[in-house]
């Protein structure tokens, strides 16, 4: 009855998703931007590289393949393949999710309420855009399930298939290095187990999960590609990121900060005040100790591989909701497991189903504004905004086009023209790149166009370049400024 009941929420949900975006179908991003033109020269059989010709290795290639291959499939445009792809990954969250409550044993009837609290969480909005994140969470779930049925059974098959899947998990994003990192100190340092056993499972998963990653590795050498996939530097990290990252999984979970105050309040009273309760939590917790290892594991993990992420390979990675997106599946199966034994009862139904209700309604509340914004008004560039902008009009009525820009994806969506970026502020080159930026606008070899709607404080600012081109022509539009000689 709870797997029929399941499958009806997979439908229901798919098509409550599918009508929300078919309008603009996917939110298009800057990175969207450059999957696009991936997906464009794998179609046209010149591998995972840009317009120039030049190997990506930035992304790794499995969402633009899976994406190549359905729109090939389908024969449709590439938005509209992307939109497919994800629709169908859409479907699986309640399946996969269900079968991982029933691993551990979560009670049946509690089950749809929380596949629910999932599909209407921040996670769920992942798959509103043309990015691989809708992609790594069906990954990150089944590999979740198989390694939950390894740590059960011991048996090896169920290893070895997470290894496999985890390889496709790094081939989608490299932060997939964050959890199997977990993976693989769980079992090595973690698992019940003699050492023996213990480092042949963390050998079989080691080989397994980077199988296909060592594939990959090879198609850039091949490929006689001189960039390495992420440079190296050490950039330092403040851990007040951190801090406001807590803040925002406190508001994933509960809208309003007092809400959180009194639910909080409410939880812990029960637990110290009521014996019943907290023997039975006590109890749940010894019982499930290897699964709740595992969790905290995952989230211990990935949090110092983004901590290391952004010291020493990119400080401009956000600490923010697309990054930390999995937290929330993992923070809900974790206390759901813990709180498992006082789900069912009787005597708690009508806690469990306020706490659901407050939960479902902070979900609502937290992301019907920017579904309904998206099935209106579209999201990041395919939003009417920039279909309608004065600036984006420009760029469209003209044949050929070189410009300095501080949206430079931008162009490359709605015209594919050629465009540099604007001078990095704090950098060695600022200078050097300015003043040859001056001397092509100067010459007429280029012009400059700066848009409004975008805020990237790493380029020269509007006040500045203004500032600087004073003495030259300037056109204003309603959403950005044209400078010309």
């Amino acid at each position: 009855m709870t797997k029929k009941l399941i499958i009806l929420i997979s439908i229901g949900f798919t098509l409550l998703f599918t009508f929300f975006s078919w309008p603009y179908k996917l939110g298009v991003t800057p990175d969207s931007v450059s999957y696009i033109q991936i997906v464009k020269s794998i179609l046209l059989g010149n591998g995972i590289v840009d317009e120039n010709g030049i190997l990506i290795t930035h992304w790794p290639p499995l969402y633009p393949l899976l994406i190549a291959h359905v729109t090939k499939l389908f024969n449709c445009s590439i938005i509209t393949g992307a939109f497919i792809l994800n629709v169908g990954l859409f479907s699986t969250i309640p399946i996969i999710y269900y079968n991982i409550l029933k691993v551990i044993k979560i009670n049946k009837t509690t089950i749809p309420f929380v596949v629910i609290l999932l599909l209407t969480s921040y996670t769920s909005l992942v798959f509103i855009y043309f990015l691989s994140e809708g992609l790594f969470l069906v990954l990150l779930l089944l590999v979740t399930l198989l390694f939950i049925k390894w740590v059960i059974t011991n048996s090896y098959k169920y290893l070895i298939l997470a290894g496999v899947i985890s390889s496709a998990l790094i081939l989608t994003r490299y932060a997939g290095f964050g959890y199997i990192g977990g993976f693989g100190f769980y079992i090595l340092i973690l698992h019940k187990s003699k050492i023996k056993p213990r480092l042949k499972a963390v050998l079989i998963y080691t080989i397994t999960s980077l199988s296909l990653f060592i594939l990959w590795l090879i198609y850039c050498y091949y490929f006689n590609n001189s960039n390495t996939i992420r440079n190296i530097d050490v950039f330092g990290f403040r851990f007040r990121r951190l801090l406001s990252l807590t803040k925002t999984i406190i508001y994933w979970f509960l809208y309003n900060g007092y809400i959180a105050t009194v639910v909080l309040c409410l939880i812990v009273i029960s637990f110290l005040k009521f014996k019943t309760i907290q023997k039975s939590i006590i109890t749940q917790v010894k019982s499930c100790t290897p699964i709740i290892l595992l969790f905290l594991t995952l989230l211990c993990s990935y949090t110092v591989f983004i901590v290391f992420s952004i010291s020493f390979f990119d400080e401009n990675v956000p600490v923010n909701t697309r990054i930390f997106f999995p937290f929330y599946f993992i923070l809900l199966t974790l206390v759901v497991l813990i709180l498992n034994p006082i789900l069912k009862p009787k005597q708690y139904q009508p806690i469990t189903i306020v706490l659901f209700i407050i939960l479902l309604l902070s979900n609502i509340l937290n992301t019907y504004q920017l579904r309904v914004n998206h099935y209106h008004n579209g999201t990041q560039y395919s939003a009417e905004v920039w279909k309608n902008s004065e600036a984006i009009n420009y760029i469209k009525s003209k044949d050929t086009l070189n410009l300095y820009t501080n949206a430079h994806d931008i162009m490359r969506f709605y015209k594919n023209v050629n465009n540099y970026k604007f001078p990095f502020i704090n950098t060695k080159t600022y200078d050097s790149t300015l003043q040859k930026m001056t001397q092509d606008v100067k010459q007429g070899k280029a012009k400059i166009l700066f848009f409004d709607n975008i805020n990237r404080r790493y380029f020269i600012s509007k006040p500045d370049l203004l500032n600087h081109f004073k003495d030259f022509n300037i056109h204003n539009f309603k959403d950005g400024v044209l400078i010309k000689n």
